[in-house]
């Protein structure tokens, strides 16, 4: 009990201390360009699928911005090597490429409290959701030909930024995929 209550007095503390500064803080008609790297859930012939993506963001509004991204992944799965119905050996493990798409938006919550411009930290909440396509062959176990499948999650985000416009941004939430994001991050 006593440890909440100390927490929570030092997040009020904290959120009064950037209320106080002078300015406008705001993402409106800001880009942010993130690289990012994910390592996924899913477990097939113990391998774990890894995600790269890229991603680009755009400030609509004070606190909202909408964008993008394209990522790429490989699966593994397997080659039939001999026999038929169950009787079948699989060996022959490959690794199909798995390209992923679609859209996020995020919502700032330091705008509401924080009156500076370019402010070296951004605190957001995001929604992504999307999809990947497993190009796998004909004849390969798992996975059918060409498998569409949708890529979702909702995460509270942090980006912090050393070099003015250069920083490092970490995602933890819920996801279908992936509960953990991060990278690099640039806004211009």
């Amino acid at each position: 009990m006593k440890k909440a209550i100390f927490s929570t007095a030092i997040i009020l503390l904290f959120l009064m201390a950037l209320s106080s500064t002078a300015q406008n803080y705001s993402i409106k008609d800001r880009w942010t360009l993130k690289l990012g790297y994910s390592p996924y859930k899913e477990d097939y012939m113990n391998y774990k699928p890894q995600n790269f993506r890229a991603e680009i963001n755009y400030g609509l509004f004070d606190y909202l911005e909408i964008g993008a991204y394209l990522g790429y992944s490989q699966y593994a799965t397997s080659e039939p090597l001999s026999g038929s119905g169950s009787t079948v050996q699989y060996i022959n493990v490959l690794y199909a490429p798995a390209p992923s798409y679609g859209v996020s938006t995020s919502f700032h919550i330091l705008p509401l409290f924080l009156k500076k411009n370019d402010f070296w930290m951004d605190l957001y909440v995001t929604g992504k959701f999307g999809g990947y396509t497993i190009l796998s062959k004909e004849g390969y176990d798992h996975y059918p030909e060409h498998k569409n499948a949708i890529d979702y999650g909702v995460y509270g985000g942090l980006a912090v930024y050393p070099l003015k416009h250069i920083g490092l941004f970490v995602e933890y939430g819920y996801g279908n995929k992936t509960n953990l994001r991060f990278g690099l991050s640039y806004k211009f």
